[in-house]
């Protein structure tokens, strides 16, 4: 665990039943929590239960009550980040808000806006204030299909049923989707001097996979990028080992700092749906500018790189 994080791991072992946050405030190594914080990590997200089953399988699952009641053999597992249940959860839920259906959902799929400091996902530690918990709020079924990083804002594609998650999930991996994001760089001493306005190409292995990245400098530091392969982090580790790390990237790169978070958006999608319609959707520069730092004459530099990469 990192600073200012909590683990209990433990097996409930007494004949009697109990309420799970009745036990967790009897667990020594939660004792600096009070019980209306240990409702807190539950509301979260970040307590997981294992109960003991002889028809399902025995896997943890996110415990979402307080009330839940434990059997003897049943196993708990907690995560907890003492910073979530301060500030920080505070700051996590603000930039939630900022999620946005940007156009009509069609077909059981939305195309979605992403802030930046969002996780589409939960971590082991939650997942209240990520684009999962977000939905499920709302009782509404939700698949993802693509992820973006934290850092990362820009457009997101979500399935609502399972029948168009596989539709999407199989466009994306036949690299049938179209994606451009849109990179601020820095670029290092001993970085290549690249020409603008024309496509270059990296193919580089990433934990042990070659990637392939595609790139286009519409200006000195701004980048348009189409991914060819899809990896974790891979713009981001294939334009650092370039010696042009993205502004403002807490994880690749030197002196590229940036008080508004990574330069990094997804930009623009477009691909042809289950009724066979092109469908083409680009982030509104209104919610992108809220961090993206752009000039208006590269708007329209970045307008026009796009119209030459669709032709």
């Amino acid at each position: 665990m990192g600073k200012g994080q909590l683990h209990l791991q433990t097996e409930y072992l007494a004949s009697e039943s109990v309420k799970i946050i009745d036990f967790l405030n009897t667990q020594k190594e939660l004792s600096s929590l009070s019980k209306e914080q240990l409702k807190k990590v539950i509301k979260l997200g970040g307590v997981w239960l294992t109960t003991q089953s002889k028809t399902k399988k025995n896997t943890p699952r996110r415990v979402r009550r307080n009330d839940i009641e434990l059997r003897s053999g049943d196993k708990v597992e907690a995560y907890i980040d003492l910073d979530l249940l301060g500030e920080k959860g505070d700051y996590f839920k603000e930039r939630l808000e900022g999620v946005q259906q940007l156009f009509t959902q069609r077909s059981g799929y939305g195309c979605y806006y992403k802030p930046s400091s969002v996780h589409v996902q939960g971590t082991r530690f939650g997942d209240l204030y990520s684009m999962e918990g977000f939905f499920r709020r709302r009782k509404q079924e939700v698949h993802l299909v693509h992820r973006l990083d934290f850092e990362t804002m820009g457009l997101i594609l979500l399935a609502f049923n399972k029948r168009m998650a596989k539709f999407l999930s199989q466009l994306f991996s036949e690299r049938k989707i179209e994606k451009y994001y849109l990179a601020r760089v820095v670029k290092e001493n001993r970085a290549k001097n690249y020409p603008l306005g024309e496509w270059q190409r990296i193919e580089k292995p990433l934990e042990d996979k070659m990637c392939v990245t595609e790139f286009f400098f519409i200006t000195e530091d701004l980048v348009l990028v189409r991914l060819i392969t899809g990896k974790r982090h891979q713009i981001r580790k294939h334009l650092s080992s370039l010696s042009y790390p993205i502004l403002g990237d807490p994880l690749y790169g030197r002196k590229n700092k940036s008080e508004y978070g990574l330069q990094l958006a997804a930009y623009y999608l477009s691909f042809k749906d289950d009724l066979e319609k092109n469908r083409l959707y680009i982030a509104p520069w209104e919610l992108l500018e809220e961090t993206f730092r752009i000039e208006r004459e590269e708007k329209e530099l970045v307008r026009k790189a796009i119209n030459s990469c669709s032709k």
